[in-house]
């Protein structure tokens, strides 16, 4: 344990390990793009959540598990699923979420802040990378010349010489005449040394370039990230706001709330959706924003207004959020509604999750105001929104949306169309693989090739290593003995 937080510690062999790691494991990413991400982004950002912890000096895994958690199952998801969906979502926003949360840690008076602050504050600590790159590059070049600069270099000489010399006998003489007196060894060593071969091509200048910059950069994100903020402010006092502007504009959108919800009266929780699908999807569409507008209004008025005004302008905060729980639960209604009859999709899956989630949040402040305590809505909200987005991450969505759908197709009187399910990913080719009959049925393509061309990335995902894979795709394959998957 001793060597591994010496080497979290380290100013220059974490970042290094990590740049030549993610050179070496991610470099195919224009070749077969996002499913280059597999079990190698699992380690590379668990590894890297471990070092900005260990290098911190107020944060503990003990203490500060309530987003060091989520943060790893975001990190595991890339190594469980193939959903191609949640990889970029996690590959483009797990960077920044880093950021905030150990921000947040290191610097928990932050979230004392008004919200303009926290925003501002969240993406300077983001960007502080960039900003200490000269600093980070001196301090990997101290790292290389620190202690005496006679003995290192004299022991630097010595180990490159004997890599030199090894390298020269192990590939001219040993491994040649090992090789060529047992054909076996020369088979266990053909795969390796062709692995070796590869990373000699042409692109071994770009790949040191690569090394390098991502050297220096992870160095600087690993100082930023875990470092306190010496230079923040304390967070200002809260002050009370005045019962006359905050009950003017309550009520006033209270009033405009309880028109809309007259006229919307009648199609508020209907039975059937429209037969025109291009209405239907209008509506439940605006139903949908509606619903996440709607949610974050009531969040930023309780931010503003909650316990900083007085007690009849509270009263109409309450009776506002519990209006609104109507337009909410009708968007709600009409999601299920949507999903009952068109099954669920990758945009139907999320939205219905995004909706759950808004319901939740109404629950939670319609609970508070009652419960008249004072709470710090932004932080609950903040840890509540990381929770649920890492629980999703982990989640088998493709599964869900496959086994729904074709629950729905064979069970009801859906409209959905089971070849839409072509746009899932390995997750459940050994489930598509058993249900051949129930899509020879409403066959469209020939059935014996919609492995490897109907069906969605088949083939690109075979062209992979095997660290860039996933547990999901190992299951998927064991499964399918008499598909094409195993055999590529």
């Amino acid at each position: 344990m001793d060597y591994i937080q010496k080497f979290l510690k380290h100013s220059l062999l974490l970042p290094l390990v990590l740049a030549i790691f993610w050179v070496l494991t991610h470099w195919e990413f224009f070749d077969v793009y996002i499913y280059v991400l597999g079990w190698n982004a699992s380690f590379f950002w668990v590894v890297l959540i471990g070092g900005l912890v260990t290098r911190s000096e107020d944060i503990t895994y003990k203490k500060h598990w309530v987003f060091l958690v989520p943060l790893l199952l975001i990190s595991l998801s890339f190594g469980l699923y193939e959903n191609p969906w949640v990889k970029v979502i996690c590959f483009v926003f797990l960077p920044a979420i880093t950021s905030v949360f150990f921000a947040q840690a290191v610097n928990p008076e932050t979230l004392k802040h008004p919200g303009l602050y926290q925003v501002f504050y969240f993406i300077k600590r983001f960007i502080n990378p960039i900003l200490f790159l000269p600093n980070s590059l001196q301090s990997q070049t101290n790292s290389m010349i620190i202690g005496n600069k006679k003995e290192l270099k004299k022991t630097a000489t010595q180990i490159g010489l004997g890599i030199i010399a090894l390298l020269i006998l192990a590939g001219f003489v040993v491994i040649p005449l090992l090789s060529y007196s047992d054909p076996a060894f020369e088979a266990l060593l053909k795969p390796i040394m062709k692995w070796i071969f590869s990373l000699l091509d042409e692109t071994i200048f770009v790949k040191l370039l690569t090394i390098v910059i991502m050297t220096i950069t992870l160095g600087a994100i690993l100082f930023t990230w875990s470092r306190t903020d010496k230079s923040q402010k304390t967070a200002p006092e809260k002050k009370q706001i005045g019962s006359i502007i905050p009950g003017i504009v309550l009520s006033g959108i209270f009033i405009l709330y309880l028109l809309f919800l007259w006229v919307q009266l009648e199609r508020l929780f209907m039975n059937q959706l429209p037969f025109d699908f291009a209405e239907t999807v209008h509506m439940v569409k605006s139903g949908f924003w509606q619903l996440f507008f709607l949610s974050g209004l009531n969040v930023i008025l309780c931010i503003i207004f909650y316990r900083k005004t007085s007690t009849p302008a509270q009263r109409i905060l309450q009776f506002f959020i519990a209006a609104s729980g109507f337009l909410l639960l009708s968007a709600a209604w009409r999601m299920g509604l949507y999903v009952w009859f068109y099954g669920l999709s990758y945009e139907k899956f999320f939205a219905s999750y995004t909706v759950l989630f808004a319901l939740g949040v109404f629950a939670y402040l319609l609970w508070m105001t009652l419960k008249n305590k004072e709470e710090n809505i932004f932080k609950i909200l903040l840890f509540s929104v990381l929770w649920a987005f890492s629980i999703m991450t982990v989640l088998p969505i493709e599964q869900i949306i496959y086994q729904t759908n074709m629950y729905l197709h064979t069970h009801t009187n859906s409209r959905l169309d089971i070849w839409d399910l072509q746009m899932l990913s390995v997750d459940v080719y050994a489930s598509a693989n058993k249900d051949r009959d129930v899509f020879r049925e409403h066959q469209r393509t020939n059935l014996d090739t919609m492995y490897e061309s109907g069906w969605s990335n088949w083939d690109l995902v075979t062209r992979r290593k095997w660290y860039q894979t996933n547990l999901s795709f190992v299951i998927n394959k064991l499964m399918s003995s008499d598909s094409g998957l195993d055999k590529k």
